[in-house]
């Protein structure tokens, strides 16, 4: 993709942020389960928004997951 993040930034920034993400991170929990429902039902449409939905809440567990040329490509889900 010619983009790099220094993934030991990253990951100390969530586990620093932990505790604050907690509903975040239950929900993606959840979330997990959802889609693994979708793809035994065989519900890409479903399978997709959950994915883009994970997508925006993995951003909020810290600041450098993503950056503004990723966000381009996001804004056409």
């Amino acid at each position: 993709t010619g983009f790099s993040t220094r993934s030991d930034k990253v990951l100390t920034e969530q586990r620093r942020k932990t505790r604050n993400n907690l509903e975040i991170l239950d929900s993606m929990v959840t979330q997990a389960k959802e889609i693994r429902n979708s793809l035994h039902d065989n519900d890409l449409t479903t399978f997709g928004k959950i994915l883009h939905n994970g997508w925006l809440k993995k951003q909020k567990l810290a600041s450098n997951i993503t950056n503004s040329d990723i966000n381009k490509y996001s804004f056409f889900l």
